[in-house]
């Protein structure tokens, strides 16, 4: 399951193709924009920290999860054992990779997606595909590298491939999204995809089943609040270009904003960011007309579009959930854009100025970033591309911010 970087989201192969934006503007203008890009750029340092090589891993699909001691966890989608993805520990110091699970392909699971850890350190996360139907997994890794599957999806009224950010609450429940299945089957025949919960004991409750439409379908992923409501996204919605959703702890979903397409932008394919005052923080991938956006919805649901993306060196698509500074600065990846065309860093300050922090050079240094970015304590940022390093398999790479 890999993304495509065209759609929010694809069941078809990457073929890394580029849509290509035709703005009507001089080249004094454009030489001017390159200037300013390449000394934005200059300021940073960017580090290839390790290129995977396929036994640990092909396809970084979780961001990077801090253990607090120097080292981050991470999944890959594929690679390991029978090709069916990893558990990683890297090391931020020195970028060696330790490989802590590497899935079977059976009832244990295949192709992890974002992970998530409780107080102990024991890590949990989904598999689009695997278990014991062949239709997905919750599971759960302690630190000694054991895993249990916690809950395996049939494919019916329970959901079918899990997919996209997950939350866990204190009581040790997790909460997701299957991006198929449910009882309703208006979206396809696999179903519309549900909003899901897993309690510690590994039983499920569907805590709401999409209906399509302006309803929404395919959703992807949740974060929650304090009181316990889900707040997510998906495909769908009124012009069918996106929604933003919630559900509560009773189960009752309330769509919060259908994108229509014109400032708000269209196409939301990633999950949420929320801040401690309750705006919730999420860029759509655009159709390059205009090429994204990225947005904050306050408390009161009003959205408000911080930053349109040109389609040139400003990026193209923005990528995976928004990562948010104790200052207010927002800071996220392109898929696509920049001077070659394979992606970028950006941070967004709090006036709503664009910096493009970092322009990927392609292949070896590293193309198409994924997923949200890490930010340590001293400000450096690391996250993955899954394209690029030694071996084109993904690599994780460090940006220090000077």
């Amino acid at each position: 399951m890999i993304r495509n970087l065209l759609l929010p989201r694809s069941h078809i192969p990457h073929d890394k193709s580029k849509p290509i934006c035709l703005h009507l503007i001089s080249i004094a203008f454009l030489s001017f924009i390159l200037i300013l890009a390449a000394s934005a750029a200059s300021a940073q340092t960017y580090t290839v920290l390790h290129s995977f090589t396929g036994p640990e891993g092909e396809l970084p699909a979780s961001p990077l999860l801090p253990d607090g001691n120097g080292g981050m966890y991470g999944s890959t989608e594929n690679g390991g054992v029978n090709n069916c993805g990893t558990i990683f520990k890297v090391s931020t110091a020195t970028g060696g990779v330790r490989l802590l699970y590497s899935f079977q392909g059976g009832s244990d699971g295949c192709e992890p997606s974002e992970l998530a850890r409780d107080r102990f350190g024991n890590l949990y996360g989904t598999t689009y595909d695997g278990g014991a139907f062949n239709a997905g997994t919750v599971f759960k890794l302690d630190r000694a590298g054991n895993e249990t599957v916690l809950y395996s999806f049939t494919g019916g009224a329970d959901g079918l491939n899990p997919w996209g950010p997950i939350a866990l609450d204190a009581l040790g429940n997790l909460y997701g999204t299957t991006f198929d299945g449910g009882k309703n089957d208006q979206c396809s025949p696999l179903g519309c995809g549900v909003v899901f919960q897993v309690d510690p004991a590994g039983n499920e409750t569907v805590l709401y089943t999409f209906l399509g439409g302006e309803d929404g379908y395919f959703p992807e992923g949740v974060v929650r609040d304090e009181a316990g409501t889900l707040y997510g996204t998906s495909l769908g919605g009124i012009y069918n270009l996106g929604t933003l959703y919630q559900v509560d702890s009773g189960g009752v979903k309330t769509v919060l904003h259908s994108f229509s397409g014109q400032e708000d932008g269209a196409y939301i394919g990633s999950g949420l960011s929320r801040d401690r005052a309750g705006n919730f923080y999420g860029a759509t991938s655009g159709t390059c007309r205009p090429c994204g956006t990225v947005f904050r919805m306050d408390p009161a649901g009003i959205l408000t579009t911080l930053h349109t993306f040109g389609g040139g060196t400003d990026g193209i698509q923005p990528n995976g959930e928004l990562t948010l500074d104790a200052a207010g600065n927002i800071y996220g990846t392109t898929s696509l854009g920049g001077e070659s065309g394979a992606g970028t860093v950006f941070m967004i300050d709090t006036n709503g100025n664009e910096t493009v922090l970092h322009q990927f050079a392609g292949r070896g240094p590293g193309s198409f970033p994924d997923k949200r970015i890490t930010q340590d304590t001293d400000g450096n940022l690391y996250g993955v591309t899954i394209d690029g390093g030694a071996y084109n398999y993904g690599l994780i790479y460090k940006l220090a911010l000077h």
